[in-house]
């Protein structure tokens, strides 16, 4: 079940490589994922899988898996991972493991797993959640704030409404939230890292932990894999769940920043490296999977640029590179049409922020 095409495009091609012939239910959205070589076939879904009816829909996926055939119904976002929550029990094939609807809106509300962080003694950045952007003015206003700050919507997916509040910069950024609640948060030192587990009844069957910079870069952190680890069994958690967090300077110390109990963007390296997510819910033993420790991968843009530097390229750009281009139509589409202009105002975005800095200071 799709509802849009750059996030459902990995889970397709991971459940591809896992030997399934994929059908898609998508939305007016997800239609480009008809142009995958891999795409057996698409059926149109006329509206969002977020204003379903859930009766109607029932009706539907069972019609479908009569006539298609269909063994497995997988999710291909967090809408639809929520939604196959409600669904599951009432379909006529088997459910890739997802959580209860419940679990579900605790993890993915950033608000509530902020709450499920305090409660459980993880260590998390200090939050607060607010009305809206008046009372943040308010506070701002009256001297409340202590920079730096993250503002964030509390269930928008990716960087979506992500603001990073400083003091010298604070009233342009105030100026760009304009959604309602905000969750702001104390702002941490450190580095980007990240977790991806497969559990079952709250088990970890198989992990992964990364970097993103440049591409992706698989390590090993024990202290993170317990932190979800623990998150997960007390939760009792079926199904995929990452975990974005952030190691602090020292290198040792790691806080909790956030948590999508879904498919993640990424999730097409970890494949390529060894771990295929979407085949160990499918079919956990045909599925075991190879450690993909200590494994670099480079980005679509930062191979790109390797092509001036050749001696620099390794067996695992090879690798990703021989992916994207197995399927290169849907892949460029999403690469240059959807994703370069995001790269370009990113990079315009932190390039000001430098200079400002640098002046400033």
């Amino acid at each position: 079940m799709a509802s849009n095409t750059p996030f459902q495009y990995r889970v397709l091609r991971c459940a591809a490589q896992a030997g399934a012939s994929v059908f898609i239910l998508g939305s007016k959205r997800a239609k480009f994922l008809a142009l995958s070589r891999y795409c057996k076939g698409f059926v149109p879904y006329p509206r969002d899988f977020v204003e379903e009816d859930s009766t109607e829909l029932v009706c539907i996926v069972n019609d479908l898996i009569y006539k298609l055939g269909i063994d497995y119904i997988i999710p291909g976002c967090g809408d639809t991972t929520r939604l196959l929550g409600e669904i599951g029990s009432r379909l006529h094939a088997r459910c890739f493991p997802v959580p209860p609807p419940s679990v579900f809106d605790t993890l993915n509300d950033k608000s509530k797993f902020a709450s499920l962080c305090l409660d459980l003694g993880m260590p998390h950045p200090a939050s607060v959640l607010l009305a809206g952007p008046a009372e943040l003015k308010s506070m701002y206003d009256s001297g409340q704030l202590h920079f730096p700050l993250i503002a964030k919507p509390v269930d928008a997916y990716g960087s979506e409404g992500v603001v990073k509040l400083e003091a010298l910069s604070v009233q342009v950024n105030l100026d760009k939230i304009d959604y309602s609640p905000i969750l702001l948060q104390e702002f941490v030192e450190g580095e980007d890292v990240c977790i991806s587990l497969f559990c079952v009844q709250g088990v970890c069957k198989r992990q992964v932990v990364y970097k993103r910079k440049r591409g992706i870069s698989f390590i090993e952190h024990d202290s993170l894999s317990d932190l979800a680890q623990a998150v997960a069994r007390h939760l009792n958690f079926d199904g995929v769940i990452c975990f974005d967090a952030r190691l602090a300077p020292d290198g040792k110390s790691v806080y909790l920043i956030e948590c999508n109990p879904r498919f993640w963007y990424n999730m097409d390296f970890a494949m390529v490296a060894g771990v295929n997510f979407v085949g160990l819910g499918i079919d956990p033993v045909g599925h075991e999977s190879r450690a993909a420790t200590k494994k670099a991968f480079s980005s679509p843009y930062s191979l790109a640029l390797k092509v001036f530097t050749p001696w620099r390229i390794n067996a695992q750009d090879v690798a990703m590179f021989r992916y994207w281009l197995a399927d290169p139509i849907p892949f460029l589409w999403i690469e240059i049409w959807l994703g370069l202009p995001g790269l370009i105002a990113g990079k315009a975005t932190r390039a000001v922020r430098s200079i400002k800095q640098r002046f400033w200071c």
